[in-house]
């Protein structure tokens, strides 16, 4: 995002009353009018919320309106209010693999493949990185079958010999 673009909020969807969320990932609270104890009027002013990161990586806020309360991950609160809601069998996926980037234009909804695609495409896959199969055989050309849905998961064919697999097809 251009740095000198201006931070735009919008209410979340569901907390409209309470809540705000950023293009720039961050969230608030709204300013509330109140009366004291006097019956007069003050504002209650909104700050920004406290963000929390889940181990897997995820930034998250607690959003709470007596008696509700609810945590919600910031990516999909700001796809959400600035996108739309999520269509029917889709995920937040971040474009830079950064899952603390909550920006607007690092997000995107799309499909479970084409998320665990760019976890492939980004370096992050935890089998991508393996050079030796589990028995020690190592992944060369000639010792490794490709397969699946996008042959891109793959098999030691040294392993497969192993078990008495005799067809590799």
């Amino acid at each position: 995002m251009n740095p000198t673009q201006a931070e735009q909020w919008r209410d979340i969807p569901g907390w409209e009353e309470t809540y705000q969320v950023s293009n720039r990932g961050r969230v608030r609270g709204k300013d509330i009018d109140r009366l004291d104890k006097n019956g007069r009027p003050w504002r209650k002013k909104g700050t920004i919320h406290g963000q929390h990161v889940k181990p897997n990586g995820y930034v998250y806020v607690n959003l709470k309106s007596k008696p509700r309360k609810q945590r919600r991950y910031v990516h999909q609160l700001v796809l959400e209010a600035f996108v739309g809601p999520r269509p029917e069998g889709a995920e937040a996926c971040h474009d830079n693999g950064d899952r603390e980037d909550n920006r607007l234009e690092n997000l995107r909804w799309d499909t479970v493949s084409e998320n665990r695609l760019d976890i492939k495409r980004m370096g992050r896959h935890n089998e991508g990185s393996k050079t030796h199969c589990d028995n020690g055989h190592e992944f060369t050309e000639e010792n490794t079958r490709y397969y699946g849905p996008r042959n891109d998961w793959r098999r030691c064919i040294q392993c497969l010999r192993d078990r008495g697999r005799t067809s590799l097809n």
